[in-house]
C-alpha cells in the first residue's frame, strides 16, 4: 500500500498524463488535424523526463495546460511559439512581477478560470447522451462527476474499469 505522499505523486502523474493527452486531442480537434499517437507518446515521455528532473532538483512538475493551449489555438496560434511566449511571460511574472500579481484579487483569477472552463468544455457531449450507447453515456456522466468530486485520475480509472466491465458483460451475452 502506498504512503499518502506517494499516492498523491502517482495521482498527480496520472492526472498530468491524462491532461496532456486530452490537450493534444483538443488541439487536434480544433485544428482539424489527424490525431498522432507518436506525438502523444513524445509528449508523455518528455513530460515524464521533465517532471523527474523537477523532482531531483526540488522544483514543481507540470503538464500541458489545456486551457492555455485551447485559448491559444482558438485565437490563431498554430505553432510552438505561442506556448514558448506564454512560458517566458510566466517566468517574467514569477521573477519580476510577483509583487504586482499579488495585488490581483483571487476572485478575478477564479473568473478567468471559469471562462476558460466554459470555453474548453465540449458542450455538445450533453446532446450526445441521448443517442450514445448506454454504457458510453454512463461513463461520460461517471467520469465527469468523479473528476469534479475527487480528481481526474480517479474519474478516468473508474471510467476505464466501467467500460471494461460493460464490454465484458456485452461479450458474455453474445
Amino acid at each position: 500500500r502506498l504512503s499518502p505522499p506517494r499516492r498523491y505523486a502517482v495521482s498527480l502523474c496520472l492526472v498530468g498524463l491524462i491532461e496532456s493527452v486530452m490537450t493534444l486531442q483538443a488541439v487536434d480537434e480544433i485544428t482539424d488535424s489527424l490525431p498522432s499517437s507518436l506525438r502523444s507518446n513524445q509528449e508523455c515521455v518528455a513530460q515524464g523526463v521533465a517532471n523527474a528532473l523537477c523532482g531531483v532538483l526540488g522544483a514543481m512538475g507540470g503538464d500541458a495546460m489545456i486551457g492555455q493551449s485551447t485559448i491559444n489555438v482558438m485565437n490563431g496560434a498554430r505553432g510552438r511559439l505561442s506556448g514558448a511566449v506564454a512560458a517566458v511571460a510566466m517566468l517574467c511574472f514569477i521573477l519580476a512581477l510577483s509583487p504586482v500579481i499579488e495585488l490581483v484579487p483571487v476572485g478575478t483569477l477564479t473568473g478567468v478560470l471559469f471562462v476558460v472552463v466554459l470555453n474548453t468544455f465540449h458542450w455538445p457531449s450533453f446532446r450526445a447522451l441521448r443517442s450514445a450507447p448506454r454504457a458510453d453515456a454512463l461513463v461520460l456522466v461517471q467520469v465527469t462527476l468523479l473528476a469534479v468530486a475527487t480528481n481526474l485520475a480517479v474519474g478516468v480509472i473508474a471510467g476505464v474499469a466501467t467500460l471494461a466491465a460493460c464490454d465484458a458483460w456485452r461479450r458474455g451475452g453474445e
